[in-house]
Formats: C-alpha cells, structure tokens, sequence
C-alpha cells in the first residue's frame, strides 16, 4: 500500500514536471536568416513563424513586429494566413491579436508579411514578439540595407567658361552616404584615367589643350558605387582670325542701296566685332556665331571709304582683318550719261549694276538689258558700258565718258581706248542675245592700238552726232590718227627747237673765245711799249 502511494506521488511529480516544462520552454522557430534589399525600394518581408510545443496553453495568441531605425511601413500591405481578431500598427510596430483563440496552435507554421522602404543604407534588427498563455518570447531579425547611391562631386575648379591659358589643376569636393574611398579624373570621358588618389585631394598636373576642354571627376564609395561630374571649358590663347568675304577690294556700290559688309571670324569663342570706316569704329555687334558669314549694313554717302572689321574674344584677345577700300557712288545721270544717240538725257538708263575691279580684271560676264549698263573704274575715273540698242542678232552700246558707240552681232568683239592715248583699255565680247538680254563679257586690258590700212572700207565703231557738230568722223580710229599725227608734228618741233639752240649756244661760245684773244694781245703790246 506504502508502495503504491510512493509511485503516485511521483507520478503526480513527473506530470507537474511535464506540465511546468511544457509552460516554461515553449518552442517557437523563426526564420532567422538575414534579409536585404536595396535603398529606396519598397520589399516585401515575408517572415515564418513555427510553434512546435504541444497543448493549449503554447498556442500562440499575439504576433508584435517591431521596426527599428530608417524603416518606412506601407499602409495595407500587411498580411497574415493565421486566423486573427484585430490588427494595429503604428509607424514602427505590427500587432496580430487572437485572444479567444490562438494564432498559431501547436505544431503549426504560419507567415505574417509587410512592406518596407528604407532611404538609409546600413545594417538593423527588427524584432519579433510571440505571446502565449504564460510567457512572451523575442527573436531579432538582421535586415541589410544595400547602399546604391553613388558619391556625389561637385567640381569647384575649372567652371564653364573660356580661360587664356591652360588649366593645371581640378578643385572638387565630394560626398557619400556611406564612406568614400578612391577619387581620379579623366580628360577624355573614361577612356584613359589619371591620379587615382584618396577622396578630397584635389588633382594637380592636369593636361589641357586649345579649344574646347572636358574634364570628368570619378569617385566610388565602400559598396562599389562610382560617382562622376563633368565640367566643359574652352583655352583660347589666340587672337581671332578674321576673313573678309565682300565687297570685294575697290568695288564700286550705288548710294541708292545700304552697303553690305560680310565677314567670317574663327575663333574659340567670340565677345564682339565692331566695323571700322577710315580705321574709326562706326557699329559694333555682339552675339557673334564663329566661322559662319557675319554681316554689316549701312547707308553711305558718295565717298571712298577704307573698312575693315576688328573682333574681341571672350578673354580680351583682339583680332583684325585685312584693310579694304570701297567706292560709293550717287546714281545719278550727268551730263556725260549719254542716251545712245549723243544727246543728254537723265531719264534714258534705266539701270546702273557697278562691278569690283577684281571682276573687271579678270573678266566678268552680265546679262544686261535695253537701257541697262555696268560702271567700271579706270585710273579712279567712271566708266559706263550700256545697251543703248538690241535686236535679236545685234547690240549697240555705249561706252562713256567720252562716248563711244559700236554695233555688235553675237560672237563679235571689240577693244576700245576710251582715252585716245592709243591703248586699248576696254574689251566687250557678245556671247549671246536671248529673252530680250546680251550676255556680255567685259574685261579691263592696257593693249597697243593697231592702226588699220587706209583701204579699210568699213569700221562700225562711231562717235554718235549731236545736235553740236553735223559730221563726225566714221570711227575712233580716225581720231587716233588726228592724235598719232599731231603728237608726231609736236615731237619735231621739238627737236627743231633743241637743234637751235645748240646752234645759238656754239656762236656764242665761238664769238667769246675770238673776243677774248683780242683782249690778250693788247695787253702785250701796251707792256712792249
């Protein structure tokens, strides 16, 4: 009887054992293994919760989440499998509640899930609470918060702007989330890097060039993200090189129409450029596009003019063009501009178009109409070539000052001396007549007259009459043989001239070397006495 008393009494002991036990060691198995997800990204964490113990009292009633350090909970997107009265939160802890049943019974798995954002990259706990009947257990969770933001570099030194000498050193500074750690540069956007140094040492023996410069910073940090800025730069060490496109060197231009001015400036970049009349600044321009035609205009008085366009670069070198001279002219009709028969009319020519002396020299090919001429300079003296007359095979033009007038066909050509100092000075080929238009060629020559034979029976080239002289001459040629015969009949009188006075000058000398004998043997006669 004794016997059995003793072993229910440690029957009753090993099942208050058991019972304590079950209450005190409850088994609750969370998934422990580090999480991580990149900065500034929204992650669902999704954590698994395993109650192994037995019996009602280790049915779990109560799951608390709670969030430590940079950690930003979404609203509704919190979730559970396991059966639950009520859920709370607030911004750093999740609550799951069921007190009138359990949560998670014995020997159950269940998951509870939340999103999270976090903009700080680092390393933190979160830590999950279990509750039972007896007691509340705590596990803590590791959460890696991958830092993805590159060192941010701000580059002092260069700035955007043009230099006159070369750039040898970078001045920056830099900044990380996290920790920096190497720095360098490059001159060529990564294709070659330079000085690869510790983060905040400013670079020196940086290599430029002239012209347009890019220099690029790089900085990575402790987790492998690189950084970069870029800063762009001109060297511009010298002076602007400055083309003038027109007028061209002695062009002739009508005062009836402001004078365009064009020229073209090469140059990294350039501030101003001003227009020079008679080497005095008349107009200056900003907003100047380098290596693309530039222009001035303005109104001119009839004068000759000398211009040139000077420009200013962004860091004050100066540049200056050639020295040309331009003519302007009033369209006018005087009373040398004939109206193709001799007479004075101011109402006859009906268009003037002056062409440069380069063209004039070289040859220059116009299409010119009815009442149409060109004006060109010789010995900085006006001279119009005009169509006075046109059929569909032939032209006649003037040619004036001195006016002279020849009837052309097409193919036909002519040389004129507009000066009768037998030089040709003037060429005009017809090359074509169509459309009510004469394609002329004109070119300036300086060629020896060739007098034609007197049996000559024909030559087109006449002074026209007027109103002053009833009989003109049939051609220029006759008046350079009035002149070639006057010039001849003056050089022997001349010549008559010279030979008489030497004749005056030996009597002279003859008559004074006798008297002078004469003189001289009176004297030794007066002595003999």
């Amino acid at each position: 009887m004794v016997v059995k008393k003793v072993f229910l009494l440690y029957g009753y002991m090993a099942l208050a054992i058991f019972f304590c036990l079950n209450l005190v060691s409850a088994s609750h198995i969370i998934n422990s293994s580090t999480i991580s997800f990149n900065e500034d990204t929204s992650n669902i964490i999704n954590i698994s919760i395993n109650n192994t113990d037995m019996g009602q009292s280790a049915n779990i009633t109560q799951v608390d989440i709670n969030l430590y350090g940079n950690f930003n909970f979404s609203l509704d997107s919190s979730g559970t499998d396991a059966p639950f009265e009520t859920f709370t939160n607030t911004s750093t802890t999740l609550t799951w509640i069921n007190s009138s049943g359990f949560l998670i019974n014995g020997s159950e798995l269940k998951y509870f899930w939340f999103n999270l954002t976090s903009y700080t990259p680092g390393l933190y706990n979160i830590t999950i609470l279990t509750k039972n009947i007896t007691d509340t257990y705590s596990t803590n969770i590791s959460i890696t918060v991958k830092d993805t933001t590159p060192p941010l570099i701000n580059i002092t030194y260069p700035i955007n702007t043009t230099y006159a000498g070369y750039i040898t050193l970078i001045n920056y500074t830099a900044i990380d989330l996290v920790s920096l750690s190497k720095c360098w540069y490059s001159n060529d956007s990564g294709v070659n890097n330079f000085s690869i140094q510790n983060s905040g040492t400013n670079f020196s023996n940086v290599s430029t060039l002239d012209g347009l410069d890019s220099l690029t910073v790089y900085c990575n940090d402790s987790s492998g993200n690189i950084g970069s800025s870029n800063i762009s730069f001109s060297i511009d060490r010298t002076n602007p090189q400055i083309i003038l496109v027109s007028p061209d060197n002695s062009t002739n231009w009508s005062s009836s129409t402001p004078v365009t001015f064009t020229y073209r400036v090469s140059d990294v970049s350039i501030s101003t450029c001003s227009l020079l009349l008679n080497y005095i600044v008349d107009q200056t321009i900003g907003n100047i596009t380098v290596d693309t035609p530039q222009i001035f205009t303005k109104t001119m008085s009839s004068a000759y003019y000398n211009w040139s366009v000077q420009c200013v670069d962004n860091v004050g070198h100066t540049g200056s063009s050639e020295t040309r001279r331009l003519r302007v002219f009033t369209t006018f009709l005087s009373s040398s501009d004939d109206d193709g028969d001799g007479s004075s009319s101011v109402s006859f020519w009906t268009n003037t178009q002056a062409i440069s002396d380069k063209q004039f020299t070289d040859g220059y090919s116009q299409l010119l109409a009815k009442k149409y001429r060109v004006m060109v300079t010789i010995n900085k003296k006006f001279y119009y070539i005009g169509i006075a007359d046109l059929t569909a095979t032939k032209v006649t033009m003037n040619i004036s000052s001195t006016t002279l007038q020849a009837v052309l066909g097409i193919g036909e050509e002519r040389k004129f001396d507009i000066n009768n100092d037998r030089y040709n000075e003037i060429y005009v080929r017809v090359n074509s007549i169509a459309s009510d238009k004469v394609n002329l060629t004109i070119k300036k020559i300086n060629e020896s007259v060739t007098l034609p034979k007197p049996s000559s029976p024909e030559n087109n080239l006449t002074h026209p009459p007027n109103s002053q002289s009833k009989e003109m001459p049939s051609s220029s040629v006759i008046n350079k043989s009035d002149s070639a015969l006057m010039d001849t009949i003056a050089l022997i009188v001349i010549v008559i001239m010279i030979f008489m006075i030497i004749i005056i000058l030996s009597i002279y000398f003859v008559t004074k070397n006798k008297l002078d004998k004469i003189k001289h043997k009176t004297k030794i006669k007066v002595f003999d006495f």
